[in-house]
């Protein structure tokens, strides 16, 4: 696991983007699993213990729902990794920890190469949907968080050049049948929601 800074405040997944740029999303904890190489991002306000440790617990329910597998070992860097406060959540769930060493981000190249991997593809959806729908406000730069999960999601739905399996399906051991990629939009793009009442063939009220 690892963490990163973005300096663009982000749009919470609740309310309505009003709330100050301190109370935004700004960092990032990603996590890959060093088996099946799947990727899960949790985006948070700071990167103090208390929320790094609420993003593990989120992590771990999703990995969980996903395969009924638990997490027993992290290997990240030092930072709030090290705190008495996570090291104790860890203890408690039985899981060991391991660091890398100081300026040494190459010992941490699993995570280091996930979280290129995410910003990229999350910058390239944003820039195409800048360019496509820039009049429909998809240029809103505040709304990287929602690129980044959509991005994570992709990955790990997507069948593998080498493979041929989706990083999910490897993880779970359980056949998919593809029918959320064939809903999956292009990020950002409009899209149109049709009234019950006009599919069932009436007239709206002028």
């Amino acid at each position: 696991m690892d963490q990163y800074v973005v300096k663009t405040p982000g749009q919470l997944t609740q309310g309505y983007g009003r709330e100050a740029d301190h109370n935004k999303f700004h960092q990032v904890t990603i996590f890959r699993d060093a088996a099946s190489k799947i990727i899960n991002v949790e985006n948070q306000v700071s990167l103090n213990a208390g929320e790094t440790i609420y993003a593990k617990l989120r992590f771990e329910e999703w990995l969980y729902g996903q395969a009924a597998v638990t997490v027993k070992h992290y290997h990240n860097d030092n930072e709030v990794f090290i705190a008495e406060l996570f090291r104790d959540a860890c203890a408690e769930q039985d899981q060991t920890q391991s660091f890398i060493g100081v300026g040494a981000k190459h010992q941490n190249a699993e995570a280091e190469r996930a979280i290129q991997t995410v910003m990229y593809m999350a910058r390239e959806f944003m820039i195409h949907a800048a360019l496509n729908w820039g009049d429909d406000s998809a240029d809103n730069l505040s709304h990287w968080p929602f690129a980044v999960d959509h991005v994570a999601w992709i990955y790990n739905h997507i069948p593998q050049r080498e493979s041929g399996i989706p990083l999910l399906e490897f993880m779970s051991a359980i056949k998919l049948d593809h029918r959320d990629l064939l809903r999956t939009h292009v990020w950002e793009c409009p899209i149109y929601v049709l009234e019950a009442e006009l599919q069932d063939g009436n007239k709206l009220p002028k």
